[in-house]
């Protein structure tokens, strides 16, 4: 009996199997057919950025808004050569495990990332041996000088921190007047990020600046023994190396201790000032703060913050375009000097279905090429033999709420790569 039941379940699911392999094969057909469409072809960025760590307050918005330039090159420009843009990302929190793991992981998707953007020097050192391995550039914000010496699989976004604190060195001395040497201390975290300035620090004394340096935790909440200490040295200048949580910590304690009226803070990139002023309100005036663009009302009219209002517009909503968020300020002519890179490839080597790490290396290390991001800063720039951008410094003040510019936009020294 058992047998006789087998048999016919046997039979019966043989029966069922038949019927159904017409269907399946049918539904198959429909989608690799139908119109005689082909498959649509893709392009692949790699992002590793901070998006929920500790500077994720910055480069949480700035991932957002690489998402929406990348929307809009894709809806509105047609993409790269006809492809479409997709973004491999990783929220890294900033730590190098994570970075590293990320990074393994975004190179096993498909389409493999043709070019891999990274967030500071910290990140793209570990990875350096990764990229040659997976044949794939890193373009990183920051770079340290061991990333590009000798020259290798990375480039940079931005000029480094070094070159930033050069420029500021010449602007303390040329409106320097006192007979004496003025003292300018430097506040950081004791990591390479931190550091990331000592290499301009020679620059610096040979102008006749005298610098003193204090540590500071990466998540301090406390920073009244370093300030007592730079006050007993004597300090006319504190320099912050902070993203915007921690240096609105640092000016707080600053008030707290009456050193905002007395010693002129300046504040780095990182810190955006239209965060920090509505977080520590009045400690904020007179804070220096560095920009490598042009921001608030300075951008006004340019043909750069055009083009971030029609991607704005596009991709968060109208009306959606604030000229005070970080957001929508100076972060749009990256992703967007991306795209452009990409289809400058496609143009050398025949099409976007040619374009992969190994050719995106191969142009930025042989060709001169350029990117104007409509005035908001000074042409990007890069040629053979060389890793870094032509960037750009600016120096604002921040007092009531507002920014008042102090330089005009200006390319710092460069003291990492001559």
């Amino acid at each position: 009996m058992r047998k006789h039941v087998t048999k016919l379940a046997f039979m019966a699911f043989l029966t069922l199997l038949l019927v159904a392999l017409p269907l399946i094969s049918a539904c198959g057909g429909d989608d690799d057919e139908e119109n005689g469409a082909e498959e649509k072809k893709q392009v692949a960025i790699g992002v590793l950025f901070d998006i929920s760590g500790v500077s994720a307050a910055i480069m949480g918005r700035l991932f957002e808004a690489w998402g929406d330039a990348f929307k809009y090159a894709n809806e509105v420009e047609g993409g790269i050569d006809g492809a479409e843009i997709v973004m491999r990302w990783v929220d890294t929190q900033w730590q190098v495990s994570k970075s590293i793991s990320g990074f393994k992981r975004i190179m096993a998707q498909k389409p493999k990332p043709v070019i891999v953007a990274t967030q500071t020097g910290q990140e793209t050192e570990v990875l350096l041996d990764l990229a040659e391995e997976e044949q794939v550039p890193l373009l990183a914000f920051t770079l340290f000088k061991s990333s590009i010496s000798p020259p290798q699989w990375a480039w940079g976004m931005m000029a480094p921190q070094a070159d930033s604190f050069a420029a500021l060195a010449d602007y303390i001395m040329e409106n320097w007047t006192e007979a004496r040497a003025p003292k300018l201390a430097h506040m950081s975290p004791d990591n390479a990020w931190g550091r990331s300035n000592f290499d301009a620090f020679p620059y610096a004394e040979d102008k006749g600046i005298e610098i003193h340096t204090e540590f500071m935790s990466q998540t301090s909440i406390d920073t009244t023994a370093q300030l007592m200490r730079i006050r007993d040295w004597g300090a006319d200048f504190i320099f912050v190396q902070a993203i915007e949580t921690q240096a609105t910590m640092v000016l707080k304690d600053a008030e707290r201790l009456g050193l905002t009226g007395e010693v002129q803070f300046v504040l780095p990139p990182h810190a955006t000032p239209y965060d920090v002023m509505p977080l520590v309100g009045e400690a904020s005036d007179g804070v220096w703060s560095i920009s490598i663009g042009l921001l608030g009302p300075d951008a006004e009219g340019l043909p750069g913050r055009e083009l971030q209002r029609r991607i704005a517009e596009y991709a968060v909503g109208e009306g959606k375009f604030d000229y005070k968020d970080a957001k929508h300020g100076s972060v749009y002519p990256y992703p967007y000097m991306l795209v452009e890179l990409l289809r400058a490839v496609a143009a050398e080597v025949g099409g976007i279905e040619n374009v992969d790490g190994a050719a995106v290396y191969n142009f930025m290390a042989n060709r001169v090429w350029e990117f104007d991001p409509g005035g908001l800063q000074l042409p990007f720039h890069w040629e053979p033999g060389k890793r870094l951008l032509t960037s750009s410094f600016v120096l604002y003040e921040m007092r009531g709420g507002e920014l008042h510019r102090l330089t005009d936009l200006i390319k710092p020294p460069q003291i990492i790569e001559p």
